[in-house]
């Protein structure tokens, strides 16, 4: 048993009838990267208003598009009312547009975005089924599907407002082939969990190299496979088993690290058991033993040393363990037992 790193192939909460639950209106991209890039472009946005608390791999990509990229006060134990009076703060200038985040899927900003002298551009990757998503009133909202879908590719962009969406290219040779690769692996690591394989070496070098691939595409549409996949796949239902997974895991309780869990469950679908240790030091050691157990927790983000002190002390204490709908009851409660375990070895360092 594993728990967390790339999704494996995923054959149940498949729907016989045809029945998305995506916005009808949508354009699907290969990446969530793009869909951003796309609407940017699409409306020669000047400059961009993004969290300090952030990917800052789709940062570097903007970037290197030259869009100008402005940071404003956001970090996942902020509040919400100082959030937006962070935002409030910045002196906007015509062309600019504000990036607003549902971090961790823990509902942190309003579902208005009517209060802003700017276009709004909602990023939902961490929360597709949450209120931040279904009740946006941004121009835009995007997401990257593959963060929280078991999908080989995919990103999709719509607009609440009902705005002109940007014109979408067929997908690529391109795309075909590293999705055709990342769905292999994904298939492998099936295999790989169910004892028929023995190297996951193989595998793990293909998620690595497509990754990269993906990530560094030229824009294009998701694949007809991946597409189909989605307008046949429960996505609701995943979601569901994710919450109640989560529900068990969140019962954890140390002096070692606090679970980091929304203001009100009942409005979101957190993306995973988000863990706040003590010190660094704890955190790593935590990974390190979590990793030696087989499960694999992933740091969200490295930021640079421009960022604000709370966003980094933030950073380098936390940790995210996938608790998504691969995963059973039984399972969870078996992750739990080696969380816990691991949390009770560390010492005061």
């Amino acid at each position: 048993m594993e728990f967390g790193s790339d999704f494996n192939t995923v054959i149940n909460f498949r729907l016989k009838a045809f029945h998305p639950y995506l916005p009808e209106k949508s354009s699907f991209f290969a990446n969530g990267r793009q869909a951003l890039l796309s609407i940017l472009k699409h409306n020669n946005f000047k400059r961009i208003w993004i969290p300090n608390y952030y990917c800052y791999d789709v940062v570097d990509y903007l970037r290197n598009e030259n869009i100008e990229i402005l940071f404003y006060h956001q970090w996942p134990r902020l509040s919400s009312n100082k959030i937006y009076g962070s935002i409030g703060s910045i002196s906007f200038a015509e062309g600019d547009v504000l990036l607003r985040v549902n971090t961790f899927g823990l509902n942190k900003f309003k579902a208005d975005a009517s209060s802003f002298a700017v276009p709004v551009i909602d990023d939902i990757t961490h929360d597709l089924c949450g209120q931040s998503a279904i009740s946006s009133t941004a121009d835009w909202c995007f997401a990257s599907l593959r963060k929280t879908l078991p999908i080989p590719e995919g990103g999709i962009l719509w607009s609440p407002k009902n705005h002109a969406l940007p014109s979408l290219p067929q997908a690529t040779d391109e795309i075909n082939h590293i999705v055709k690769r990342r769905a292999e692996a994904m298939a492998l690591k099936t295999s790989y969990l169910k004892n028929l394989i023995n190297n996951k070496e193989e595998f793990l070098h293909q998620f690595q190299t497509t990754e990269h691939e993906l990530v560094n595409s030229q824009i294009s549409c998701i694949s007809n496979s991946t597409k189909d996949f989605l307008l046949h796949f429960d996505i609701q239902r995943w979601y569901l088993q994710k919450k109640l997974n989560w529900l068990l895991l969140s019962e954890i309780s140390s002096d070692k690290a606090v679970v980091i869990k929304p203001d009100n469950i009942e409005t979101c679908y957190p993306l995973s058991l988000l863990l706040l240790f003590n010190t660094p030091r704890q955190r790593d050691i935590a990974k390190e033993k979590l990793i030696s157990k087989a499960v694999y927790p992933a740091i969200l983000w490295k930021l640079p040393v421009t960022a604000s002190v709370e966003a980094m002390q933030f950073s380098e204490t936390m940790m995210s363990i996938p608790c998504d709908a691969r995963y059973n009851q039984d399972d969870i409660l078996h992750l739990k037992s080696i969380i816990e375990q691991v949390l009770s070895e560390l010492q005061n360092e």
